[in-house]
Order: structure tokens, then C-alpha cells, then sequence
């Protein structure tokens, strides 16, 4: 084997990319995870940019991302709930959970989830790719704000 992966869609349309590159993910992916304990943030977007940066095609990248940052927000969930103390950072537990926000969030999260992949389908790779951009720039800049105080 080469070590190129070849991926086939529903419609016929044919991904390939190299295997290379999982020193550099495995990086990247660590640093996100970092991030998404201190902040909340960090494992999607620096998961997306890593693949993208070796070469596995966008469509791969986000559907591999979709999966990696569901796996990860279940088990940061479970942990906040119910093992908060254990690890010294707090004593949250089911009836300090703010279920309010879970509420509002949880749906609109599985309902924007179910749709993102037909949009995705019509849209074009290259306005993907502009889309993701210009989004990561107005995040970037909105955390910045946040950061100074002015937002």
C-alpha cells in the first residue's frame, strides 16, 4: 500500500489524500484540546486548519472534524457534570447544571448539524473554503474584542 486513502461519496465523487501528515494533526489536535479546556474553543478550528494544512480534502476534514469534536464535547459534558470535583476544578453537578442554556443550545446545535451537510453538498469546495476563512477571521477577531474588553 502507498499509503493514499481514496474515499468514494454517495454521489460517486472520488477523495484522495496521503496518510501523511498525523505527527502534525496529532499536534494540532493536542493544542485544541488545550485550548477547548481553558476556553471552549480551539479543538474544531485547529482540527480543521491541520487537515486542510496536510492536504486531506475539505470535505474529509469536516466530516472527520464533526466526529472528533461530537466525541470530545460528550465526554468534556459527562466530566463537567459529574466529575467536576474530582479534578479540583469545581463542584458543578446536576442540579448547578445552567439548564436553561442547555435548553436553547442542544437543539439548535442537532438541528444546524442535520442541515450543514446539505448546504455543504451545494456549495462549491473553493466557497467552503472562503466561508470557513472569512468565519475563523470574524471569530478571531470577536475573541480579540472579547479579550480587550471592548465586546
Amino acid at each position: 500500500e502507498d499509503g493514499t486513502v481514496t474515499r468514494v461519496d454517495r454521489e460517486g465523487d472520488d477523495y484522495r489524500y496521503t496518510r501523511g501528515g498525523y505527527l502534525r494533526r496529532f499536534a494540532n489536535y493536542s493544542v485544541g484540546g488545550v485550548f477547548q479546556g481553558l476556553a471552549g474553543f480551539g479543538i474544531g478550528e485547529l482540527g480543521i486548519v491541520s487537515m486542510l494544512k496536510t492536504r486531506v480534502p475539505v470535505r474529509v476534514a469536516i466530516g472527520t472534524n464533526h466526529i472528533v469534536v461530537a466525541v470530545t464535547a460528550v465526554i468534556a459534558s459527562l466530566v463537567h457534570v459529574f466529575g467536576g470535583g474530582l479534578v479540583g476544578g469545581h463542584g458543578m453537578d446536576l442540579a448547578t447544571t445552567p439548564w436553561n442554556m442547555v435548553v436553547f443550545t442542544v437543539p439548535a446545535t442537532v438541528t444546524g448539524g442535520q442541515i450543514a451537510p446539505y448546504v455543504s453538498a451545494a456549495m462549491e469546495t473553493s466557497t467552503i473554503k472562503t466561508f470557513v476563512g472569512a468565519l475563523f477571521g470574524v471569530i478571531s477577531v470577536a475573541l480579540f474584542l472579547m479579550a480587550s474588553g471592548g465586546l
